[in-house]
């Protein structure tokens, strides 16, 4: 009975043990005057088991369980019968002797009987040929899993290639985070170099970048120096607390740029622009002046992933500032343009 309740609650849910006791009571109800005398026998093989003969799981006996109608699988399977038997007939009349005309019944069912059995054992082939691709499928599967684990476990086998830790699986968690670390410093550092100067200014770019790179390498190593008095003494813990900080001083070098940016004679020329502009649509003044920040700020965003592309690329000029357009063309593009972070007031960008 569990297995019977376990199979109807995957289709119906909470309803299954109703839809249980209405199937028993349809068995007994059609079992009659007809003495049980295998309870548990009757109860495996008529009372519990579902009775159809197509493919939806709702069915019970041509009828839908939930609502109590007709079984369209079931319908459709009749339907096909019919269909083939009306083909089978009109087939063997077509070949038949007129003096056997009587006989087109018997043909037509021996035809019948020999289709449905080439068609049954056509399924059973076809059913054992995806056991055995099931098969297939499941022991490649596990060679593939048996081959990933070995693949981890050896990979876990492997030294640390920063520090030479033994079983570290190729970097331990030290070394990792002081990756991170590094990585969101000088993204820290270019980020704010970025602010400050335009790529051009080849010869200011590294006398600052070094002044930047100083103060922040000093911000992280203050936040080491205040977990050591506070008695902090894993070396993991601080690597992760010192990766954090940098990561914290680099979202803080973002917004100082922007906020920069923000304030430069393009982004302030963009915002007037689209003042301008939003006013002669006959906007009114407010919300002229919130697109007009909402333009500014999608130009300091503008700016500052241009300089960061150029400072990346290694573009250095000497004093030169190559011309690509007017600022106009280049700052109209945003207009449209999402914009992941707001601008507050008159003029300042929301962290």
């Amino acid at each position: 009975m569990g297995q019977a309740l376990t199979e109807l609650a995957g289709v119906f849910g909470e309803v299954a043990p109703r839809l249980l006791r209405e199937r028993l009571e349809a068995r007994l109800a059609s079992q009659g005057s007809a003495p049980i005398l295998d309870p548990v026998g009757w109860m495996i093989g008529r009372g519990l088991r579902r009775r159809s003969a197509c493919y939806d799981q709702r069915c019970d006996d041509g009828r839908r369980m939930d609502t109590g109608a007709s079984c369209e699988a079931c319908v459709l399977l009749v339907e096909d019968a019919r269909a083939l038997r009306a083909l089978i007939a009109r087939q063997v009349a077509q070949g038949l002797d007129p003096a056997r005309v009587g006989e087109l019944g018997r043909l037509t069912e021996l035809r019948l009987h020999d289709v449905v059995q080439a068609r049954a054992e056509a399924q059973v082939l076809a059913r054992e040929r995806a056991v055995r691709e099931r098969e297939r499928q499941a022991e490649a599967a596990a060679e593939r899993r048996a081959l990933v684990e070995r693949g981890r476990l050896a990979a876990a086998q492997r030294p640390c290639a920063d520090c030479g830790l033994e079983r570290s699986g190729g970097l331990c968690s030290a070394c990792g985070y002081q990756r991170a670390e590094d990585a969101a410093v000088d993204q820290a550092v270019l980020v704010t170099v970025a602010g400050l100067l335009d790529p051009t200014e080849a010869s200011r770019i590294g006398p600052v970048a070094q002044r930047v790179r100083a103060r922040v390498e000093g911000a992280v190593g203050a936040e080491q120096a205040r977990l050591l008095a506070g008695g902090a003494c894993d070396p993991v813990f601080v690597a992760l607390a010192r990766q954090f900080e940098a990561e914290a001083v680099l979202e803080r070098s973002r917004q100082e740029a922007l906020e920069r940016l923000a304030a430069s004679v393009e982004a302030l020329e963009e915002a007037g622009r689209v003042r301008a502009a939003e006013l002669a649509r006959g906007v009114r003044a407010e919300a002229a002046e919130r697109a007009a920040q909402r333009a500014r700020g999608r130009a300091a965003e503008y700016l500052l992933g241009a300089r960061l592309e150029r400072l990346r690329e290694g573009e250095r000029s000497s004093g030169e500032v190559a011309e690509v357009g007017s600022w106009r063309e280049r700052l109209a593009v945003l207009a449209e343009r999402p914009l992941s972070s707001e601008l507050v007031g008159a003029g300042a960008v929301v962290r």
